[in-house]
């Protein structure tokens, strides 16, 4: 069933769904990227309880409320995914932001929030110890690390991915010929451009 709720249009789950998500009620950001660019889209989802109506804010850098169309009331359904896509306008003002999503059911409200940085510098920095590399967002690039995994030799990434900005694709050990005592090589990794997806 669907209803119309202060003008936004919801789907209303049965009764059972509702009494359900009231007594456990939860939410947690599951996408939601850090920095956005102004003429691109970001994407959020979140989960929580089924049945809770799900509310989402993002304040501006000059302190404003974004009024986009696509930010709108929803209901999560069994599945507990509610998520938002939305374009941010080209000429938004840059600096920092927040972003704050609301969930409620029965009498109770959860919240989340979180700092986003507008930008447009669409590059983002790769360290390693004393090494860093510049690259830019929208570009597939190739890294590099010794290593040999026959071995069990290899370098690893040790801090964890955000899917929204950088992804994996796999990895090729390449070793080297002129070894002779054992064999050392390049792992590399490829990457797809970044972005929301």
């Amino acid at each position: 069933m669907r209803a119309v709720l202060g003008g936004c249009k919801v789907a209303i789950l049965s009764s059972a769904a509702l009494l359900a998500g009231c007594c456990n009620l939860f939410l947690e950001i599951v996408v939601c990227p850090d920095i956005v660019f102004p003429g691109d889209w970001a994407w959020v989802e979140v989960k929580t309880s089924p049945g809770a109506l799900c509310e989402i804010q993002v304040k501006l850098p000059t302190g404003e409320l974004s009024e986009h169309e696509e930010l709108v009331l929803k209901q999560a359904g069994v599945d507990r995914t509610v998520g938002w896509r939305w374009l941010i306008g080209p000429a938004t003002a840059l600096g920092q932001g927040q972003l704050t999503v609301m969930a409620r059911s029965c009498s109770r409200t959860v919240s989340q929030t979180q700092t986003l940085e507008f930008r447009r510098d669409r590059r983002f920095t790769l360290q390693d110890r004393d090494k860093r590399a510049q690259v830019n967002l929208g570009r597939e690039f190739v890294g590099a690390l010794v290593g040999n995994p026959t071995t069990g030799y290899q370098g690893e990434i040790v801090s964890e991915l955000n899917p929204v900005v950088l992804e994996l694709l796999g990895q090729e050990y390449v070793p080297e010929r002129e070894k002779l005592h054992w064999v050392r090589g390049d792992v590399f990794l490829p990457f797809p451009p970044g972005g929301p997806r």
